[in-house]
């Protein structure tokens, strides 16, 4: 069977799940890339999804994953182990020892993930397969170059630019899909920049994601609003121009496109330097960000 890690598009589709199964775009490539791979090695009864889509080489890598059966996306209540392989001639290649990633159940409305983190020693398609059940799945990476990566990675600094604000929309409307519109729209990122605050940047349309997900990690944010908001600046910025849901091609933002962002949700913590601190692509979860943003604030 072939596999395609199709080339950079913005997508809404970055993670689909419905009642009937699980569609997961694997990741973004700079070329489209086809792989055979021999159906043996995984199992039909047993999907394996990517929410990531921008994984870096040569550096600690948050890796986002997400089981599938017949009936839909799964919660796991037993053992899980992932392990990793280069890609070889006809698919993956050795895979490395298998080790227990992280079960998060606590991402609202979305499905349950697990999180691992992996360091690759170079760029390129790699693989992951995940053991549950009895059952395994494989699923292909597409692994990027830390320096030649268009998107703020942790050390690199935020980019500087205005963003729409509930005085100024800059012809984004709206400038909040949620309803009811969320608070974080109130000071343009530059402006929050020039604060030398610690910062979580969130991009994400909760009213147009097709992946459902949108929504529910802003309002993962919004949970722990009143726990951080003292120590770190939270700016939410939508994904489209055109927020009306009526247009099948809405332009993205000028933020998107300075971020070169290539799906969504995708949160940016930075430091009061305004330099990444890290940075979640994909699902999170309650337990998870309120880690990293504890980190980020010094408690």
């Amino acid at each position: 069977m072939a596999v395609a890690i199709p080339t950079p598009a913005f997508s809404r589709r970055s993670l689909l799940i419905g009642a009937a199964g699980l569609a997961v775009t694997a990741a973004c490539s700079k070329k489209k890339v086809d792989i055979n791979v021999d159906p043996s090695t995984g199992s039909q009864s047993l999907s394996l999804g990517v929410p990531s889509f921008v994984m870096l080489a040569n550096t600690d890598q948050r890796v986002g994953l997400v089981l599938a059966g017949p009936d839909g996306a799964i919660a796991p209540t037993g053992p899980v182990q992932v392990a990793f392989a280069p890609n070889g001639s006809k698919g993956p290649g050795q895979f490395d020892a298998f080790v227990t990633p992280e079960v998060h159940t606590d991402a609202g409305s979305v499905p349950a993930y697990l999180t691992v983190v992996h360091r690759f020693p170079s760029p390129g398609v790699w693989w992951v397969q995940a053991r549950y059940g009895g059952k395994a799945a494989i699923a292909a990476l597409q692994i990027d170059d830390t320096t030649t990566s268009s998107v703020p990675a942790p050390g690199q600094p935020m980019v500087r630019l205005a963003t729409p604000t509930t005085a100024d929309h800059r012809g984004v409307e709206p400038i909040c899909t949620r309803t009811p519109a969320c608070p974080w729209h109130d000071v343009s990122l530059d402006a929050a920049l020039d604060e030398h605050r610690p910062m979580a940047v969130l991009f994400a349309t909760p009213r147009l994601c097709k992946s459902a997900t949108c929504g529910p990690v802003l309002d993962t944010l919004l949970g722990l609003k009143s726990q951080f908001e003292a120590k770190i600046r939270f700016v939410h910025l939508e994904i489209y121009t055109d927020g009306s849901g009526t247009n099948p091609n809405p332009p993205n933002t000028a933020a998107v496109k300075a971020y070169n962002l290539p799906g969504e949700p995708f949160l940016f913590l930075a430091g009061a330097d305004g330099k990444v601190v890290d940075r979640i692509d994909g699902l999170y979860g309650t337990s998870e960000v309120q880690g990293k943003l504890a980190k980020l604030a010094g408690t």
